[in-house]
């Protein structure tokens, strides 16, 4: 059996031990360099990336696709940004406990129809994309484009 005085050393021991521990850490942590994780450099233009490594486009059909790009994007952009400003307003409804279903429906539709508007803008722009192609390089288009696809429409939750 431990006297009382083996248990106060003991537990003295232990406190000291805890304590010194407690110190190393917090002194690694204050004093050693932060870890940082350098984020893959995200590739804003995927399909202008696909289409010069991928179908080898020459500089000439670069230039004219960058010069789509640009002129669907700029009719486009409006329509992001209503289909956005939709969304924000739907999901407003979170803090109201007693809006009608009617309404909730109404905010609903009123993103499908705009999300329809969005997607036919991006449907041409991949046609005008397509009918960059040259003869030769449209089976390999038609092919590798669904890869495409599946990368700018995963979305930011599905797993890569």
């Amino acid at each position: 059996m431990m006297t009382p005085e083996k248990k106060i050393r003991s537990l003295i021991f232990i406190i000291a031990f805890l304590l010194l521990t407690n110190i190393a850490m917090l002194a690694f942590f204050i004093f050693s360099k932060p870890c940082t994780n350098i984020p893959k450099p995200k590739d804003e233009n995927l399909v202008g990336t696909f289409l010069r490594n991928e179908m080898k486009f020459d500089e000439q059909q670069m230039d004219a696709y960058q010069m789509t790009r640009k002129k669907d994007f700029e009719k486009a952009r409006p329509a992001f940004q209503a289909l956005s400003e939709s969304k924000n307003n739907f999901y407003e409804n979170i803090y109201n406990d007693d809006v009608p279903d009617s309404l909730v429906k109404k905010s609903a539709s009123v993103i499908g129809k705009r999300q329809i508007f969005v997607d036919m803008q991006m449907l041409q722009h991949f046609k005008n994309v397509r009918n960059l192609c040259t003869p030769q390089q449209l089976p390999k288009f038609d092919s590798l484009f669904k890869n495409v696809i599946a990368k700018i429409t995963a979305g930011k939750f599905r797993k890569k």
